[in-house]
């Protein structure tokens, strides 16, 4: 299969993801969506919501034939959820950080894990 198959393919699996967690977003869609949504929640809790237009971005750029996405892009965009996540967390108070990262607030359990890690 040539690259740009693959590529294609994966930037219609990435748009399709997109519209699923759009849905979800919403609360609406099944409970699979809702229940993928609620486990990225508790991940990386507020930054959850910004997903969808991550995704929908990389998917604009595999579909680019003029300049092909390079590895440092998407790091970038998995940097900048992390750091999106840690983030949120810094705000939460310490005497109930892993409450609220259990629950999906903040940061998540990914924030609190960084950002636990920054502050100590």
């Amino acid at each position: 299969m040539a690259p740009e198959t693959k590529r294609e393919i994966a930037a219609v699996l990435l748009a399709a993801l997109t519209i699923l967690l759009l849905f979800a977003v919403f609360n609406f869609g099944g409970s699979l969506v809702t229940g993928l949504f609620h486990a990225l929640r508790v991940a990386v809790g507020y930054a959850a919501y910004l997903l969808p237009v991550i995704f929908a971005g990389v998917a604009v750029m595999l579909l680019r034939r003029d300049n092909p996405p390079r590895g440092h892009k998407y790091f970038g965009f998995v940097g900048l959820e992390l750091a999106l996540a840690a983030l949120f967390h810094v705000a939460v108070a310490p005497a109930d950080a892993m409450a609220q990262a259990q629950a999906g607030s903040g940061g998540g359990m990914i924030g609190y894990s960084i950002a636990s890690m920054m502050l100590n």
